[in-house]
């Protein structure tokens, strides 16, 4: 075996290796997820869910209900933010016809 250029070709070609641009979350297990329908029927939505993942690898995750596998590039986290938090607002109602109402949000600092 020869010690040369063939050793050093490796390393100059993983310099010009470029990254992901999207980060990799490697443990999905015990987040809940959304699971994209590859065919959506008309006026329904695209996405389904939230599910929780058991399970999860390179390529796959596994769901806890339905009990299958789903790949990766068929689903998304769910954002955190999507449940609104009832002590953050407060709202205040007033009736001001049978047919209307009027809603006030309460502020925190009052």
């Amino acid at each position: 075996m020869t010690s040369g250029p063939q050793t050093d070709q490796p390393k100059k070609h993983l310099t010009n290796f470029k990254s992901d641009p999207q980060p990799y979350e490697d443990n999905l297990a015990g987040r809940s997820v959304l699971v994209k329908n590859l065919t959506p029927q008309t006026l329904q939505p695209r996405w389904t869910g939230p599910y929780l993942v058991i399970y999860s690898t390179l390529t796959a995750v596994r769901l806890q209900d339905p009990p299958h596998w789903v790949h990766r590039s068929r689903i998304k986290l769910c954002p955190s933010d999507s449940q609104p938090n009832p002590s953050s607002s407060s709202w205040k109602s007033q009736v001001l016809s049978p047919t209307s109402l009027k809603h006030t949000r309460i502020s925190e600092e009052q």
